[in-house]
């Protein structure tokens, strides 16, 4: 939403909260953004996560880095 001093904030929700950040950090545009139940996107940001849990998850985690980046023909954003 656009206002009469020109600042844009952005709502995303799961899927579309990790589109907020991921464009937030491409755009100065965005002033505000609000992400709600956005996840990792690749073994890398998982890896990240405190706790046993991320070993306990890594084949699935790399399973899922690696098939997004077959089906997506990119790999995971870097930032």
């Amino acid at each position: 939403m656009t206002s009469a001093t020109g600042r844009i904030g952005g709502l995303g929700l799961s899927v579309g909260g990790e589109i907020m950040l991921e464009m937030a950090a491409k755009t100065q545009a965005l002033k505000a953004v609000v992400s709600e139940g956005a996840g990792f996107r690749s073994i890398r940001e998982a890896s990240e996560l405190p706790g046993i849990s991320r070993w306990l998850l890594f084949p699935q985690n790399l399973a899922l880095t690696a098939t997004t980046t077959v089906f997506a023909n990119e790999g995971p954003p870097r930032t």
